[in-house]
């Protein structure tokens, strides 16, 4: 069974995410899983510290921020360096009740959810106020979920965790510089995303009933109150890696793989990671048992 064993020393100085050795004077340790969703002191790796930089606050940053995901950082109390506690936030909410928006008086809300209940601050008016009441509910239109970053993170924790479990396959089976690409270009996303052999999907680009249904099963599948969870499997020809954070679903990916990542892994079965306070483990998964 694969683990999160410490690289071979023969791979110090080699930074996954660039693809190139560095001098260890430009080298810094990166939580693959930021603590700040839910990952732990493993596994880590050692990377360039521009790149580390760069994919911290334009990546994961943006995850830890996502409107849903960071209601499981507070629930998970996932906290980063700076020991501050996730408070989810929304802007732009307002009123809304039989179809309409009401008390359009009143404007628009900031609303902050400090804890799980049925009220939120409001910062214009600095007071609680209740989600829901006479029959409206304070609501945000058009949910601002950022999909590239999310395809982003789903595909730099491949990247990284994939390396890591079988550092000497990866490059043999992925190709590892169109993920290097797409994680430092551009990218445009529309239903059905799919690019270089690359298809992705976060549960809302895909409107077709057998999308729904598909995104449905992974999410059932890996999300977990308050834990980090990944899924790596093979079958014929691709690679799919699926993630959550902190009891929401991120992404998933597919990706052709030319060989098999984990040699000791029988095509179609699967690895399930789990990082949790107590750290991570790592689980073999049936293909039986897997519902996508």
């Amino acid at each position: 069974m694969p683990t999160f064993d410490r690289l071979p020393d023969s791979l110090r100085g080699y930074c996954i995410y660039t693809g190139k050795t560095w001098p260890e004077s430009a080298l810094s340790r990166e939580h693959i899983i930021p603590r700040s969703l839910g990952g732990t002191h493993s596994p880590t790796i050692w990377v360039n510290r521009k790149t580390n930089n760069v994919f911290g606050s334009k990546i994961d940053a943006k995850i830890t921020n996502d409107p849903l995901i960071s209601f499981g950082c507070r629930d998970a109390d996932a906290r980063g360096y700076s020991k501050k506690a996730r408070i989810p936030e929304w802007r732009g909410a307002v009123r809304w009740g039989s179809g309409q928006p009401v008390g359009s008086g009143e404007g628009r809300y900031t609303l902050r959810f400090p804890s799980a209940g049925a009220t939120a601050y409001d910062c214009r008016t600095r007071r609680f106020v209740p989600v829901a009441s006479n029959g409206s509910a304070l609501v945000i239109w058009r949910f601002p979920i950022d999909h590239v970053a999310r395809l982003k993170f789903t595909l730099k924790t491949l990247l990284g965790i994939g390396y890591v479990l079988s550092p000497y396959n990866f490059s043999n089976c992925l190709d590892a510089d169109f993920i290097r690409n797409a994680l430092n270009a551009p990218i445009s996303l529309s239903e059905n995303h799919k690019e270089g052999g690359l298809s992705f999907t976060d549960s809302f680009l895909d409107n077709t009933v057998e999308g729904r249904a598909r995104d449905l099963a992974i999410r059932n599948f890996l999300e977990r109150k308050s834990k980090t969870t990944a899924l790596i499997h093979q079958t014929d020809s691709l690679l799919n890696w699926s993630i959550s954070c902190v009891g929401y679903f991120v992404g998933s990916v597919w990706l052709p793989a030319a060989n098999q990542l984990l040699p000791n892994v029988s095509n179609g079965d699967g690895l399930l990671i789990t990082f949790d306070r107590l750290g991570s483990s790592v689980s073999h998964v049936p293909r039986t048992e897997i519902p996508f």
